[in-house]
């Protein structure tokens, strides 16, 4: 089994990222944006952890990148913080389903918004962790992937 745990919008909150990663102990972690210093916190405080990370709109003069694509256990996943996609004003998602299901994923996470999301879109699974900033309810995803089967949790910090 592979676990897999979704970030975004820290916001300058790299305590509770901290603590998720030391009870969940992950195997993977996406983090989708609005954050950079944080996440790399993160990473340095878990130097054997495998980190993915895109840039948000908050994250002047980044490096990273605006979305990416990845591969866990045979299952594409398209990854983004979402401002780039309308997914603020666009209450389908299209855009942002449509490039997810051009690069061939099957789950497709976003941030942005700080509300969380989990549904899913014909053969695609549409996630938003939410935020794990101190001013909202702090939620992040536990995605776990197991024989082909994937499961998709939205938990609160």
């Amino acid at each position: 089994m592979t676990k897999v745990v979704v970030f975004s919008d820290s916001h300058g909150s790299s305590d509770e990222m901290d603590m998720i990663v030391r009870s969940e102990r992950p195997d993977l972690v996406f983090f989708l944006g609005d954050g950079e210093a944080d996440i790399m916190e993160i990473q340095q405080a878990h130097p054997g952890l495998k980190v993915l990370a895109v840039q948000g709109n908050c994250d002047l003069f980044s490096g990273l990148p605006m979305y990416l694509n990845h591969v866990v256990e045979g299952k594409g996943i398209f990854a983004t913080h979402g401002h780039h996609f309308d997914v603020k004003s666009d209450n389908t998602l299209s855009l942002l389903r449509s490039s997810a299901v051009r690069c061939g994923a099957k789950i497709v996470l976003f941030g942005h918004t700080h509300e969380t999301y989990c549904e899913m879109w014909d053969d695609l699974l549409v996630i938003n962790p939410g935020s794990v900033h101190q001013s909202y309810p702090r939620t992040y995803c536990l995605l776990s992937f197991d024989k082909g089967e994937i499961q998709a949790e939205i938990k609160e910090a």
